[in-house]
């Protein structure tokens, strides 16, 4: 029998990193006891969700919850989502999409793709 201790990436979306010289903002507030919000960088991006990267500041404070945000991307636009906070090590946030429209997705795909095809072309 083969064992592996490495930890398995299940993820239903292909995720890339983002550009640091091309960031990409999200600004996301929560409402769960009381309104939060939060001007933050993204450091990783699928179709599916996002790593955002907090403000030393803002490490801690993010309680789990849903909430709803926008992503600017660059050269494309922005997109519009509801999400759910899925993790929170102090320095970062996971946030799953539970709501987006099918044309938002479509601009994420595409940012995606681009930004595959950059890193493999390195």
């Amino acid at each position: 029998m083969i064992r592996s201790d490495r930890r398995v990436d299940r993820r239903e979306y292909f995720r890339v990193w983002v550009a640091p010289d091309e960031p990409v903002r999200v600004y996301l507030r929560l409402s769960e006891r009381h309104e939060q919000v939060f001007l933050a960088r993204v450091d990783s991006i699928s179709v599916g969700g996002v790593g955002i990267v907090l403000n030393l500041l803002e490490n801690s404070e993010v309680p789990p919850g849903v909430g709803e945000g926008i992503l600017h991307l660059p050269t494309l636009g922005r997109v519009k989502f509801e999400g759910m906070i899925e993790w929170n090590t102090g320095a970062r946030v996971g946030v799953r999409f539970t709501k987006i429209s099918e044309q938002d997705k479509s601009m994420i795909f595409r940012y995606v793709v681009k930004r595959e095809r950059e890193t493999t072309k390195r």
